[in-house]
């Protein structure tokens, strides 16, 4: 079952969405923006992906990130690959499997 919480960032704000379900970790549009992130770092790929509803999407990208959870003493940070995609959403990012079993 999907969750979801907030980032406790000045900067990036409103939510994630932590979806065991999904075969990707995304980060949508608006948020890749926010963060100010050089476009040079945006890697191209050929890899549709299916949305919630069934529909056909292609991302923009992959970008990599560090991603960093938990509170200390216990934060652990890890090196995630992001699809960026282009689409109205609710949540900054989706974290799918493959982040999820790097923690």
């Amino acid at each position: 079952m999907p969750w979801s919480f907030r980032p406790r960032s000045p900067t990036f704000g409103s939510k994630s969405l932590v979806d065991s379900r999904s075969s990707t970790d995304i980060i949508f549009y608006d948020a890749y923006v926010q963060l100010e992130i050089d476009n040079a770092q945006l890697r191209k790929v050929n890899t549709p992906l299916t949305g919630f509803s069934g529909e056909m999407m292609e991302p923009l990208g992959e970008v990599t990130l560090p991603l960093s959870l938990g509170s200390y003493p216990k934060r652990s940070t890890k090196i995630v690959k992001f699809f960026v995609v282009k689409a109205p959403s609710a949540y900054n990012i989706i974290l799918g499997k493959p982040s999820l079993n790097l923690f």
